[in-house]
């Protein structure tokens, strides 16, 4: 039986990266082959994801992120004990510094075990530092555009493993409404940085016709957002309903989900859409809405940031477009539901793991 650790840095416990942790802990429990444990250094706001869970934590008393030498010595000991305690055959690290740090950690503790990286956002957002990422052994990516820029860091191909990210295929389909349209947005409330929803208010307020957004999130910006929408003149148009812990079940009808995101790592939110049979229209940011959205089938993508082509494809929308089916819609991401995935996955950390220990 392998011992697997999972380490990951202080998350809120609401985002896309702790479902995907989550499904991934629960395959890899119920798998006789597999005994895992997580470790969420700076611990988790929200601890309903960790229900069923084996997991530690350790809770730091001030700054939570990785930003100076403190932290990465605080993070160092951290690491070294939870390494001595637990003696995993491979670690599988979700943020870039982690694998700097556990490099460091097995040297020092004569350790013999693989350090996967395994990150969720693209490896040239701001909140990843790539360089650190030769530190790890091997490279679990959660989409092809991602493998690709594992190459541009010089990783050899055959040190990278896609396994895109688990889908649970939905067990209803969410109506399309015949007689209105119906937006939806659903994620962290942001006006700017990366989930840019100020880009889907100005395209809204391009588009004539009636329409109305449902909103499902919450964030920081929140306040920001509805009162510029309410300077656009759209605000009576839009339902802000904040955070939902299973929008999926909340949701009665849509005609298309949009995310105006400046990057992404998969686009979890996409393929959950699609699951229920609901097209999307998406930015073609860096990496992974590509990798999601078929053309026409189940959905559209537009250029970053061009809001006339997405206020555009909003209006085709609004105007009667015949989109396919639902059950077309959903039947078009089959690779990602968790059958496939947990195939893939666990095809890579036996492949991983047969190379370090050369069997």
């Amino acid at each position: 039986m392998k011992k697997i650790a999972i380490i990951m840095p202080h998350v809120s416990g609401r985002g896309g990266t702790e479902n995907v942790v989550s499904i991934v802990m629960k395959l890899l429990q119920k798998n006789k082959s597999f005994k895992p444990v997580l470790y969420i250094f700076g611990g988790s706001e929200n601890k309903e994801w960790l229900e069923g869970i084996n997991y530690k934590e350790t809770v730091f008393s001030s700054n939570r992120k990785i930003r100076t030498i403190q932290n990465i010595l605080s993070i160092f000991f951290c690491m070294y004990r939870f390494i001595r305690k637990e003696k995993p055959d491979m670690v599988i690290a979700t943020h870039s510094i982690t694998c700097f740090v556990l490099y460091w950690v097995r040297k020092i503790t004569r350790g013999n075990y693989p350090i996967v990286s395994w990150i969720h956002f693209s490896l040239f957002a701001k909140n990843v530092k790539n360089k650190y990422l030769c530190y790890a052994d091997y490279h679990l990516a959660i989409c092809e555009s991602i493998k690709q820029q594992y190459a541009t860091l010089s990783v050899p191909m055959s040190r990278i493993y896609v396994v895109n990210n688990p889908v649970t295929q939905a067990n209803h389909l969410i109506r399309r409404p015949k007689d209105k349209t119906i937006f939806l947005y659903v994620g962290r409330i942001e006006f700017e940085q990366q989930k840019r929803v100020k880009d889907l208010l100005d395209a809204l307020s391009k588009v004539t016709g009636e329409w109305q957004l449902e909103v499902v999130g919450d964030g920081k910006d929140l306040s920001h957002c509805e009162e510029y929408s309410k300077k656009l003149g759209i605000n009576e148009r839009i339902n802000w309903y904040g955070w939902v812990v299973n929008p999926w079940e909340a949701i009665r009808e849509v005609s298309a989900l949009i995310m105006t995101s400046s990057f992404e790592g998969f686009g979890m939110v996409l393929a959950e859409a699609i699951s229920h049979g609901v097209y999307c229209i998406s930015s073609d940011c860096e990496v992974g809405p590509s990798d999601i959205i078929k053309n026409k089938i189940n959905g559209e993508l537009y250029e970053s940031n061009n809001i006339i082509q997405l206020s555009s494809i909003l209006q085709e929308i609004v105007n009667g477009l015949s989109i396919p089916d639902q059950d077309t819609v959903k039947c078009s991401i089959e690779n990602f539901y968790i059958e496939q995935y947990e195939k893939n996955y666990f095809r890579a950390l036996d492949e991983i793991s047969n190379k370090w220990y050369k069997l």
